[in-house]
């Protein structure tokens, strides 16, 4: 929809979109996974409530994209790393870039705020370190709720973003030569397919 001219970003063509992209893609991936008539159409008021929901965070009109899906392929302190950004484009209140994120779960509260920042910090550096442009700011859009997370970067944000990286992929490289790789157990395990070979729940 962002790649409309700006008059044109209205729900009537979100709906128009949302429907062509089901018909002709996403309605053949659903049944794939989904079996009954009452999960498709769960499935796609939940993906429609989001899409409504965009309007509760911002007016797309407004909204001046100058990079959408974009990849990313590069270093950061000689570590590489590839992503693809949602969305990023000129920030309001100055020269500098905006980088922004949908997210469809449920938002953060509390102290697990800063840590859904690490990733949009992550892009934000690589788009420096590849001379896209200097970001001043990273927002989260929680679709879902309709609700907007933003946070304003500082030098500080860069360092610790940088030292993580720096100190994650030293983990990695003595894991790889120990062959010791330590399992740590949460909600996501119940969705990994790799747990008859885990030594967390293969003892």
């Amino acid at each position: 929809m962002y790649k409309l001219p700006p008059e044109m970003r209205v729900i009537e063509s979100a709906r128009l979109i949302a429907k062509d992209m089901w018909d002709s893609k996403w309605a053949d991936e659903a049944y794939r996974v989904l079996r009954t008539d009452k999960e498709i159409k769960d499935f796609r008021w939940t993906a429609w409530f989001c899409v409504e929901n965009l309007w509760l965070i911002e007016d797309p009109k407004l909204v001046a994209p100058t990079g959408l899906e974009f990849e990313l392929n590069g270093q950061i302190g000689g570590v590489q790393i590839r992503g693809f950004i949602d969305r990023y484009g000129p920030s309001k209140d100055s020269l500098m870039l905006t980088v922004s994120d949908y997210k469809t779960g449920k938002t953060p509260k509390g102290s697990y705020v800063d840590e859904k920042f690490t990733q949009l910090l992550l892009y934000a550096i690589l788009l420096s370190n590849l001379g896209v442009g200097d970001v001043d700011k990273v927002e989260l859009l929680y679709l879902k709720d309709g609700v907007r997370l933003e946070k304003t970067i500082t030098t500080a944000d860069i360092e610790k973003t940088t030292e993580y990286v720096l100190e994650t992929k030293q983990e990695v490289d003595n894991s790889c030569k120990t062959g010791v790789f330590e399992a740590r157990t949460s909600y996501l395990c119940n969705f990994c397919s790799y747990k008859k070979i885990c030594p967390a729940w293969s003892r």
